[in-house]
């Protein structure tokens, strides 16, 4: 499960035209290709079902990348915090199918805060979760 943060160039930026010229350095194979986005990796889940569950049901993902906005971020960052606060509170606001709420569970969540975190300090971009 992956979170990416995807940033559109425009050509009327000078600093955008230098980056894609530094981006072609790297990939000259692609030069003849007009660069339109840049995708950085923010966060990487493996096995946490309660979060790909929040995805599945709040977000709407089908097996395909699916954009998610800050607002939808933050409402998963105050439910792991809920959870942390008062893991009562896991079955009914992040469950998970076995009811296993162990220390994996609860790592996951710590994690996706750190993941929004990030997220929320980054500039504008699009916000994008897929499953694979």
């Amino acid at each position: 499960m992956y979170l990416s943060a995807k940033v559109y160039l425009s050509s009327h930026i000078q600093e955008e035209k230098t980056a894609r010229k530094e981006i072609i350095k790297l990939f000259p194979e692609f030069a003849n290709l007009k660069v339109t986005n840049v995708t950085f990796a923010l966060g990487y889940w493996r096995k946490a079902y309660a979060i790909h569950d929040w995805f599945v049901e709040i977000i709407g993902w089908e097996d395909d990348y699916t954009s998610v906005d800050l607002k939808q971020l933050e409402e998963l960052k105050s439910l792991c915090e809920q959870v942390i606060k008062d893991p009562s509170k896991a079955k009914e606001l992040l469950p998970i199918e076995d009811n296993d709420y162990n220390k994996y569970y609860f790592d996951d969540l710590k994690e996706t805060i750190k993941i929004v975190d990030e997220a929320l300090s980054l500039p504008e971009c699009q916000f994008i979760y897929f499953a694979g």
